[in-house]
């Protein structure tokens, strides 16, 4: 039976639920020792459940690396849903573009990725997919020449600033909505820098720095106090060119070589790895510049890692099962899927459904409370969105979201696995 802990601490609860188990104990022994392990039988959300917990005890920052760049955005969110907090997102573009502004966003979250990982407190958690580690980064040394540092009491000339930052591809505006962008109001000028996540604003007395301070765009109420601040006038290395040897690869880098020491890498089913990065090729044409899939693994192989998968174990030194089962589709009404619900569980198991909203939540609790009251003894409503529901074997419990249960989406436990076995890592190398 479930702990009263995990099912009261809801979403969050579970990660500290699985934390107690002794399979996941020698996991972070085996990760803590430099070794390499499996995790299998994470169905649905529970792959990012068991990354969320590996997290919390990871030394550094876990990059966890994805097959296909469509998932990022739902794995991110069930983390965010486990953690409570939000993950930092390391994006790729699509299509690479033939034309690079300072403004690009992607790029723009890609630097701040950079910068994160190279800061005092580096984040405790990355979400990414291959082809966006195939994309190379300014080297550091490429993006500590191309900045401009300013602090309080300093002395600038506003005409030369001015003509620096159109020079450096800056857009001057009357009020500045994204980065790239910058406004001079007359001693007030307000810096959107591609690398940013909130613009800074700059107070002149005469000719010298007053004040400096970040702000919020949307309502312009300031976030921070600042005595120093940089600006990035960095762009995007153009990875078309005309000539291959027009390409400097000494300016370019590998988001990984950023990693602070104590860093793990979590795979996300390895065994699609390579297909997903060859097809993502394919669509780009094979452009020059990008490092190879081989290339990129071998560089998250200087890292502790683990692979955590639904189907197959791998090779690696240590390989636990999470004993989750998927969640397949609900069908009818309303009053249909409560009555199937209900049948679906097995005696002492609990319900976690996840709401996107405290609305939705108590709409559900009053939906439920109408229709099948006998429910709500077993069920938990914690605000939060995962995107896949799935079973915990072991613990007893159902992890469900409210958009599944009543969006038909994949909704009841079952299925047949099929028999596929994963390999690890050193096979792609």
């Amino acid at each position: 039976m479930p702990t009263p802990s995990a099912v009261s601490n809801g979403l969050t609860g579970l990660v500290d639920l699985l934390q107690t188990t002794p399979e996941f104990r020698r996991l972070i022994e085996t990760l803590s020792s430099g070794k390499s392990a499996s995790v299998d039988g994470a169905w649905g959300s529970a792959c990012a459940l068991a990354s969320s917990a590996l997290s919390r005890r990871c030394p550094g920052t876990l990059l966890v690396v994805l097959s296909r760049l469509s998932d990022v955005d739902d794995y991110a969110q069930d983390i965010q849903a486990f953690l409570d907090v939000e993950p930092m997102i390391f994006p790729a573009w699509e299509t690479l573009p033939d034309e690079h502004t300072l403004g690009d966003h992607v790029f723009g979250q890609r630097l701040r990725c950079l910068r994160e990982l190279e800061s005092d407190h580096p984040p405790k958690i990355i979400v990414t997919a291959l082809p966006a580690l195939m994309q190379p980064v300014p080297a550091k040394s490429m993006r500590e020449s191309a900045v401009k540092a300013f602090h309080v009491d300093q002395e600038i000339d506003l005409e030369q600033l001015t003509d620096w930052l159109v020079e450096n591809d800056f857009v001057r505006v009357s009020a500045i909505e994204q980065p790239g962008e910058f406004a001079i109001h007359g001693g007030i000028i307000d810096l959107y820098s591609p690398d940013a996540l909130n613009p800074i604003r700059i107070e002149l007395f005469g000719d010298q720095i007053e004040s400096m301070r970040v702000f919020d765009l949307a309502s312009q109420r300031k976030l921070k106090d600042l005595q120093t601040a940089t600006i990035s006038i960095l762009k995007p290395v153009n990875m078309n060119p005309e000539n291959e040897r027009d390409l400097d690869q000494s300016h370019l880098a590998n988001l990984v070589e950023s990693l602070p020491a104590g860093s793990w890498v979590a795979f996300s089913d390895l065994s699609e790895l390579m297909d997903e990065a060859k097809r993502y090729l394919e669509r780009l044409g094979h452009p020059v510049g990008l490092y190879s899939p081989r290339a990129t693994l071998a560089e998250c192989a200087k890292f502790p890692s683990v692979t955590i998968t639904a189907i197959g174990m791998s090779s690696a030194e240590l390989e636990i099962r999470l004993r989750s089962e998927a969640i397949e589709r609900f069908a009818g009404a309303r009053n249909q899927v409560l009555k199937e619900l209900s049948q679906l569980l097995t005696p002492d198991e609990r319900v976690i459904l996840a709401c996107h909203n405290e609305g939705e939540r108590q709409r559900l609790i009053e939906l439920i409370e109408q229709d099948h009251p006998s429910l709500l003894p077993s069920m938990s409503f914690p605000v939060g969105v995962i995107s896949k529901g799935f079973r915990l074997i072991e613990h007893r419990l159902l992890v469900l979201s409210d958009h599944e249960l009543f969006d038909r989406r994949e909704v009841r436990v079952g299925g047949k696995k099929a028999n596929i076995e994963t390999r690890a890592i050193d096979s792609f190398l």
